[in-house]
């Protein structure tokens, strides 16, 4: 009888110790799969975020439209004037030219305005007031202009159009109606001086 309760007790006595590893290896386990879940949870968030810079970077080439051709600005008209370039200038041409021309200098605002005046169309109500509105604007600045001589600006326009001869040896431009026509307009105007007016009717009456 007393040795089968000294066995019982050794049985007894021995199991705690099974539970203490069983408890180890159950921690051990339950460690690994703690590590396992913020391993998952960290790849997952890594693989989301990858997604959202690929939609991202995806809308981003979307959104980004096709090179459309540029409209054409100040400089192309004025290296290579045509209504068309004029017209697409939009309703602020006007504006653009007088900002884009160096208005304090006769002979550059004599050029500016051949160029504009080539493109003139007595047929094309919109191109006709394009050429209209955009020499105005851009004279009475330059009249405006302390600095601008009236007198420079005539003697250039008449040397550009063959009247006169130059010193410069200056080439003349082709005459095209649209001068003869942007000339009556502006001679007719307002802020153009009377004296340049005369000296303007002088030459082109020869």
């Amino acid at each position: 009888m007393y040795s089968l309760r000294i066995c019982g007790i050794t049985d007894d006595e021995g199991e705690p110790e099974d539970d203490d590893e069983e408890d180890d290896d159950d921690e051990e386990e339950d460690d690994d799969e703690e590590v396992d879940e913020e391993e998952v949870e960290e790849e997952e968030e890594e693989e989301e975020e990858e997604e959202e810079e690929e939609e991202e970077s995806s809308g981003n080439k979307l959104s980004t439209p096709a090179s459309a051709p540029r409209p054409p600005d100040v400089s192309s008209f004025l290296s290579f004037p045509s209504p068309d370039k004029l017209l697409k200038l939009g309703d602020k041409r006007a504006f653009l030219i007088e900002q884009q021309v160096d208005v304090t200098d006769g002979t550059k605002t004599a050029e500016a305005f051949l160029k504009i005046a080539s493109v003139y169309k007595e047929e094309n109500k919109d191109v006709k007031n394009a050429v209209l509105d955009s020499i105005d604007t851009l004279l009475k600045k330059a009249f405006a202009t302390p600095s601008f001589q009236g007198y420079s600006f005539v003697s250039s326009l008449l040397v550009l159009l063959g009247l006169i001869k130059s010193e410069d040896k200056v080439k003349p431009v082709l005459v095209v109606p649209g001068h003869l026509h942007a000339l009556e307009h502006v001679v007719r105007q307002d802020y153009f001086p009377k004296e340049n007016v005369a000296v303007l009717e002088a030459f082109m009456s020869r």
